[in-house]
């Protein structure tokens, strides 16, 4: 057996989570000349994927580019030599690494974590700095959103406790990169109180948008006896085809996607499954919202 080369234990410490895109686009990339630059919309489209697969295509490029394997300044690239003479190997290893994931390992759980840290956090950079950071480069909360919803397949659930006018039109953009037919859910709280300061009114921007997709929309603030505590919920939630789910500290207000630090994971497999039901059940105690508008 051959011993992986230095390039090739880097990127599958890198890349694991990405096997099956992995393989389609670096046996795609093979097929070219090591001197023509090529971008994310090039490489998804000789690889015959489809438009939202070219989110991940662009984190695949930018792990390499933070490895030092591509040369240009974007959005094309060319692969340095180290690279380019890797390539057939390293879709045979994502091969390798995507079958044993999907046959063999696929009850696990896999854990990303994800953050955001605003450019205002200026005294936390330089202390994580000092205290030397080892940990690979976190996701942005923002980037692994988009990849979320781009990536659904057949639906995608957002569960939110806040949801500000700009946490509204930040939801709605996401919400615009799904592809037509998926079913879109959304979990406020707070929907028949207008006079609370925490009034979800990102949802009077969203209004019209979920109609015209057909989405459900769901109240999960109950009042089980006249003056008692309501049952509400916290958690914020974003669920994927019920495989892939971001749980986290972020809600969908412009405070935690441009000001506050956030952090959350990213999880695929087992836990997004579990998340799941949790969410069903949850969808079944909520009430139901009219969304015609």
């Amino acid at each position: 057996m051959t011993e992986l080369s230095a390039i090739q234990r880097q990127l599958i410490e890198a890349l694991s989570h990405r096997a099956s895109l992995c393989r389609l686009i670096f046996s795609a990339w093979s097929g070219f000349s090591p001197d023509v630059p090529l971008g994310a919309k090039e490489l998804t489209g000789v690889a015959q994927l489809s438009h939202s697969d070219e989110v991940g295509t662009s984190e695949i490029l930018r792990t390499l580019k933070g490895i030092g394997l591509l040369e240009g300044a974007g959005p094309r690239w060319i692969p340095k030599a180290a690279l380019a003479s890797e390539l057939k190997n390293l879709s045979m290893i994502f091969n390798a690494i995507d079958t044993y994931k999907s046959r063999v390992q696929k009850n696990d759980t896999e854990v990303k974590l994800v953050t955001t840290t605003p450019d205002r956090a200026l005294a936390l950079e330089q202390e994580l700095t000092n205290a030397g950071w080892q940990m690979p480069r976190a996701e942005d909360t923002d980037e692994s959103m988009v990849d979320l919803f781009a990536g659904a397949a057949r639906r995608i659930l957002v569960m939110t406790p806040f949801l500000d006018f700009r946490g509204g039109q930040i939801l709605k953009s996401l919400l615009e990169r799904t592809r037509p037919e998926i079913e879109i859910s959304v979990i406020l709280r707070n929907l028949d109180r207008p006079d609370r300061p925490d009034y979800p009114v990102g949802y009077t921007f969203l209004r019209e948008f979920l109609s015209k997709r057909g989405a459900r929309l769901f109240d999960y603030t109950l009042q089980h006896e006249p003056g008692a505590a309501v049952e509400t919920f916290h958690a914020k939630l974003v669920l994927a085809d019920d495989q892939r789910a971001y749980v986290g500290s972020a809600n969908m207000t412009g405070a935690s996607f441009e000001n506050s630090v956030e952090l959350g994971v990213l999880l695929t497999g087992k836990a997004a499954r579990q998340l799941s039901h949790i969410a069903e059940a949850i969808m079944r105690c909520a009430r139901p919202c009219n969304l015609v508008v």
